[in-house]
């Protein structure tokens, strides 16, 4: 596990004082169809030394990076962090040491332990950390490395962290040569991954073809499923209405004709996409997309925004927003079908009520880091696993080499064994029960015999 130092200098800056339930405009996700779009390279300018690829968010991780908060959002971020400390989930919190006291006034308040909290010195500007963090990946020799790709063209320190990130994990740090954000890919871990078509409909210089190369080429993608992006949402990002559950399960979020004719139609299409791919495909409720706090853009409610804190020994949990005061009826129903959709799955509930007016929820703010080795060698789609040790057959020591009168009578001759049980042809055992085939033991045979003699002897 990665141990830290970051030395910090003391700070007498006083907390900021209370914010208003509207964080400032620099934190708000800019709606996809008005940035300023980054064009990508025709070639990265650094290419990945070994091929990568990309693990699924559902198999063990051995941390999580995340910003500091908005002072309005304070109970959702130490919620969060309380659920991960609480589950032995290393934290990683991000930000410039200026912040650093009133995070720990937060986190102290909220009765966590700041010792828990491994603390990192970060330029940053915004909380997105799934969008502008480093894409991890692995190599066939289970090597962890860094991808980088083009963020947002207005926020150049958010878009740097993952250089910073490379002096931290990763042996290797390489471009992925596309102008696209975290919040947009998901990979189920055996080579195939998914995102919505803004990453090569709406970027300068990108076609589907180069799309799908440069995901092949840099994050292991020997496919890639393109769906629609949600009609009327600001990031267009695949996490706003999926989730892979495993490799096999997918989650699709829904809409009722009613509420949303024109997403459910959408979604639906999407779902079907999926099934058609060979996932089994489970519907959670989206919940209402009022536009909360009045800033023109519909605040697209939804559980299935989270993440998956799976360790190699804990029990499997997925940290889930939810929105129990402003949709307590809806809140309730979609997290009945999340459960559902998960079975053996914890569902960890945040509630989220403020962060998703500025245009996300739990995924779009924390980042995973994978465990640096293969999670299923023996049962995954790459041929290069074959060779694990872990996959060969297991050999079985007899802890009593002297005792062979087991594996001699379970021979296929149909002599007796020494336990008890009938062998497959139904001859006797040796401890006077009867066979199958309802035929007397030996010892009953001798018993038999016994008392014959006594007779005769009389």
């Amino acid at each position: 596990m990665l141990s830290l130092f970051v030395l910090l200098t003391s700070s007498a800056h006083a907390l900021p004082p209370p914010g208003t339930v509207r964080p400032p405009e620099h934190i708000f996700q800019v709606p996809w169809w008005e940035r300023t779009p980054l064009p990508p390279p025709p070639e990265a300018s650094t290419s990945p030394v070994e091929q990568p690829y990309s693990l699924g968010e559902f198999d063990p991780i051995e941390g999580v990076i995340l910003t500091t908060w908005y002072w309005d959002w304070a109970d959702t971020w130490t919620d969060m962090i309380g659920a991960l400390v609480d589950r032995d989930v290393p934290v990683y919190l991000c930000d410039s040491p200026v912040y650093r006291p009133w995070a720990e006034s937060d986190l102290t308040s909220a009765g966590i332990d700041l010792d828990e909290i491994n603390w990192l010195s970060c330029d940053i500007e915004t909380v997105w950390m799934r969008d502008f963090g480093p894409f991890f990946t692995i190599s066939e020799d289970e090597v962890l490395s860094i991808g980088d790709a083009a963020y947002y063209a207005e926020r150049v320190l958010d878009d740097s962290f993952p250089g910073q990130a490379s002096e931290w994990w990763g042996d290797d740090f390489f471009d992925v040569p596309l102008s696209m954000e975290g919040g947009n890919f998901y990979s189920d871990g055996n080579g195939t991954c998914v995102a919505t078509d803004i990453v090569h409909y709406w970027y300068w210089g990108t076609s589907e073809a180069s799309a799908n190369t440069a995901f092949e080429n840099t994050l292991g993608c020997d496919e890639t499923i393109w769906l629609e992006p949600l009609d009327r949402e600001g990031t267009g990002h695949v996490d706003m209405y999926f989730t892979f559950v495993d490799r096999e399960n997918v989650i699709v979020g829904s809409f009722s004709t009613g509420e949303d004719p024109v997403n459910a139609a959408l979604l639906d299409r999407n779902a079907e996409v999926m099934e058609d791919a060979g996932y089994t495909v489970h519907r959670v409720p989206m919940l209402p997309s009022d536009d909360v706090n009045g800033d023109g853009w519909e605040d697209f409610h939804t559980v299935i925004n989270g993440f998956f804190t799976n360790t190699v020994d804990g029990p499997p949990a997925f940290i889930t927003p939810t929105f129990p005061v402003r949709y307590r009826t809806e809140n309730a129903i979609a997290l009945a079908a999340l459960r559902a959709a998960m079975p053996g799955v914890e569902i960890v509930e945040i509630p989220s009520e403020g962060v998703i007016t500025a245009g996300g929820a739990l995924h779009c703010v924390v980042k995973t880091i994978p465990v640096e080795s293969w999670p299923d060698p023996c049962d995954d789609a790459y041929e290069f696993n074959d060779d694990d040790p872990r996959c060969d057959e297991p050999i079985v020591i007899d802890p009593d080499p002297d005792t062979d009168a087991d594996a001699d009578a379970d021979a296929d001759d149909g002599a007796a064994d020494d336990d008890g049980t009938a062998d497959a042809d139904g001859t006797a055992d040796d401890d006077g029960t009867a066979d199958d085939d309802g035929t007397a033991d030996a010892d009953d045979d001798a018993d038999d015999d016994a008392d014959d003699d006594a007779d005769d002897d009389a």
